[in-house]
């Protein structure tokens, strides 16, 4: 049997068989003994860390898949493959609805693609996940509702959208 093992910044395999325990690192090409794990690890990620216990229970097949989806979407930012990634957050907010975070990503992506449909989506989604929606309301009707102030990047964001309706009140 082999587990996926999800340790700070590295993922790593367990297998167990007649002589001990094993772990395999699939990213390096290394199979190490679970006693050498911190060393290893310390080795790999350039740092020394404390491995409770609770780092050597398995992932489950739910955490796994975001794991490698967080790691696609790292990947894909850093090479700027816009589509990739929205395709990435798009399989994230699937299994994830609820991270706010993923549709403010989607939303910007979307509105620097000018795929302002898709931006509004996702930004009305984002605010909505907050509690804060109203603030993507017009002014008139804002001022029906008890509003918490924005962080700065949100109020950004709130500009964004509003940019977004002028130019899809202008196409339409």
């Amino acid at each position: 049997r082999v587990d996926g093992l999800g340790f700070p910044n590295h993922f790593m395999a367990r297998f167990v068989d007649g002589e001990g325990e094993w772990l395999i690192d699939p990213f390096h090409n290394a199979v190490v003994a679970a006693w050498e794990a911190e060393e290893y690890l310390a080795s790999v990620v350039g740092r020394r860390m404390t491995l409770t216990q609770e780092l050597f229970e398995p992932v489950t097949a739910r955490d796994m898949a975001l794991r490698i989806l967080n790691n696609l979407r790292s990947a894909y930012f850093m090479r700027s493959e816009v589509d990739r990634l929205l395709d990435v957050l798009r399989l994230q907010a699937v299994m994830v609805p609820e991270n706010p975070h993923l549709w403010r990503d989607r939303a910007v992506l979307h509105f620097r693609q000018e795929a302002w449909e898709e931006a509004a989506h996702d930004l009305r989604r984002y605010f909505s996940l907050l509690g804060a929606l109203p603030h993507l309301f017009p002014d008139d009707v804002q001022s029906a509702f008890d509003l918490s102030p924005l962080d700065s990047e949100d109020r950004k964001l709130v500009a964004m959208h509003r940019r977004i309706t002028h130019v899809l009140n202008h196409l339409n």
